[in-house]
């Protein structure tokens, strides 16, 4: 699938955005550590920003993976079918995805 350049550049821009995130997770995570373990008084607020920070993460790298073909799935079965019918059951899975993704936007 051809993407327009616009939405390749925005995809891989908000992917660096994402690698950032998490690197910040793991700056936290020393914080949180050496918080911790070196001068006994942990911090309140580390453990709840790393898990805003993953969800965005996530979200933010999800366009880049979908652009890249870099999302898992189990293509076993669907490389033994022909091409038309490999596109309808993407198809009809993607329609799946999008439902789903609405339903929890909603809610």
């Amino acid at each position: 699938m051809k993407f327009p350049k616009a939405l390749e550049k925005g995809n891989r821009f908000l992917s660096i955005v994402s690698g950032v995130l998490i690197f910040a997770i793991s700056f936290l995570a020393v914080i949180e550590v050496i918080s911790r373990n070196i001068f006994h008084n942990p911090t309140i607020w580390t453990a709840d920003m790393c898990y805003y920070l993953l969800i965005w993460a996530i979200f933010l790298g999800a366009g880049f993976a979908f652009q890249e073909h870099g999302h898992v799935r189990v293509d076993l079965v669907l490389n033994l079918m022909k091409r038309r019918l490999r596109r309808v059951i993407s198809a009809i899975s993607y329609c799946f995805a999008i439902f789903f993704c609405t339903i929890l936007g909603i809610y």
